[in-house]
């Protein structure tokens, strides 16, 4: 056999060895090529305030839905949320771990966040008024949701 020549079950191994490497390579391009596509997306993901309660005279609880339309799920780990009534802070929640909440491709799912009323808020209104502005809805929650898609993290408006 000449120097540098293969024969046929060496040409097939560089064959074999050949392909599985493109193979590699193409499904490592595939995966980095969607990540980049959903955090692109990221800015679809929607998350809308659906309810507001009073759980004690000095706590409310505050349900978000997060919409993800994205192809890569997200988890949604924390919040920064305040809710006003007109003018006046009801309560505040200082940034802090939440469980996390993880919302799949394409699906939707709640995060609940408990906060504290304020003392001054109850101060002026009392448990009465704090009951009345949040049945008559006229207590707004705004804020973020910290979260997480393809390890890059997210700010979520709500």
């Amino acid at each position: 056999m000449a120097a540098g020549s293969l024969d046929v079950s060496g040409r097939r191994a560089v064959l074999g060895a050949f392909l599985i490497v493109l193979l590699a390579g193409s499904v490592l391009f595939g995966y980095t090529v969607t990540g980049h596509v959903a955090v692109l997306q990221a800015s679809d993901i929607e998350t809308q305030v659906t309810d507001v309660s009073v759980v004690s005279a000095d706590r409310i609880e505050v349900t978000v839905e997060v919409r993800n339309p994205t192809i890569r799920s997200i988890t949604v780990y924390g919040a920064e949320l305040e809710a006003v009534d007109d003018t006046r802070t009801v309560a505040r929640d200082t940034p802090s771990e939440r469980p996390r909440v993880a919302v799949g491709a394409g699906e939707s799912d709640t995060v609940t966040v408990s906060m504290t009323v304020q003392p001054a808020y109850l101060e002026a209104v009392g448990e009465d008024g704090l009951r009345s502005a949040v049945d008559a809805d006229r207590v707004a929650v705004r804020g973020i949701l910290s979260a997480k898609i393809e390890s890059r993290p997210l700010d979520l408006e709500v």
